[in-house]
């Protein structure tokens, strides 16, 4: 199995990364090349393994998800004694991006059922665990960072997503830290239940279900940056522990900056309906 699948964006689009202070990638070069394109000069450092180590580890996916946080681990120590890094990373508006490949890689390979998909799972979920800790270290446990970790996919028992099943469509999207609420726990306890609930041994806390889309507004609002001028997404309002006026005027934003997204549609589309009238 090699990566063939991932193409670059044809045109240069607007992101959270282009928007960001800077922001700094670890991950796959089919992946990072594809938002470095779109981002402004000297806004984005990426850090990527080969493409040749990528189709190395195509059957032991966790060798590229150990790649990702054994280099960013490292970028951190040499934070601790570069004070221009150090201070770089400090600024508002930094983001962090780990793009860790391993879990899909090894869901496809063996199927999301294999000890290859579940070690690989364990290992993700602690190394995020010791991530966590080394950030708020370096930050003096100033509760001023925001996490978000999320999928853009799952995938069918063979492993793979084609269709249109829950299996496939839902992802998990877990916030925590600076500006995001705290869990819903519905009240009493058992009146909150659907058919994923049990089978995901969540019974008693509320999803907070979003669209993909809306987490470019969600983010752009937590670190406080214009949302991208190609996002489509909805801010979700439910995730944010802020205060009331902060929360209307990043709505209005939002608002602002979908309305003008569909301005610009609307004249494009107007343009392209003229120019067949006159071929016509």
């Amino acid at each position: 199995m090699y990566f063939t699948g991932w193409k670059k964006n044809p045109v240069e689009f607007d992101s959270v990364f282009n928007r960001s202070y800077h922001t700094w990638s670890w991950g796959s070069p089919d992946v990072l090349p594809i938002f470095n394109k779109g981002a402004a000069k000297q806004k984005m450092t990426t850090f990527m393994y080969t493409l040749n180590y990528q189709n190395y580890a195509r059957n032991d996916g966790i060798l590229l998800d150990k790649w990702v946080v054994d280099n960013w681990k490292e970028f951190f120590k040499l934070a601790k004694i570069n004070p221009a890094l150090g201070n770089k990373i400090k600024k508002q508006g930094v983001v962090m991006f780990c793009h860790l490949l391993g879990i899909d890689s090894n869901g496809h390979y063996y199927n999301p059922h294999s000890q290859q998909y579940a070690k690989n799972i364990q290992y993700v979920d602690g190394a995020i665990k010791e991530m966590v800790s080394i950030i708020e270290n370096f930050y003096g446990h100033d509760k001023k960072t925001a996490f978000i970790f999320t999928s853009d996919h799952g995938m069918t028992d063979e492993g793979w997503h084609s269709f249109s099943s829950v299996q496939e469509t839902y992802s998990p999207f877990i916030a925590w830290g600076a500006g995001i609420a705290r869990t819903v726990y519905p009240y009493p306890i058992n009146d909150y239940e659907d058919q994923y609930t049990s089978e995901w041994q969540l019974k008693g806390y509320k999803r907070l279900d979003i669209k993909q889309i809306d987490i470019t507004p969600l983010i752009s609002t937590l670190i406080g940056i214009g949302i991208p001028v190609n996002s489509m997404g909805i801010l979700p309002v439910t995730y944010l522990n802020a205060s009331k006026s902060y929360i209307a005027e990043s709505m209005i934003v939002n608002a602002r900056q979908l309305i003008a997204q569909f301005e610009v549609s609307c004249k494009k589309n107007l343009h392209i309906l003229y120019s067949n009238a006159d071929i016509a």
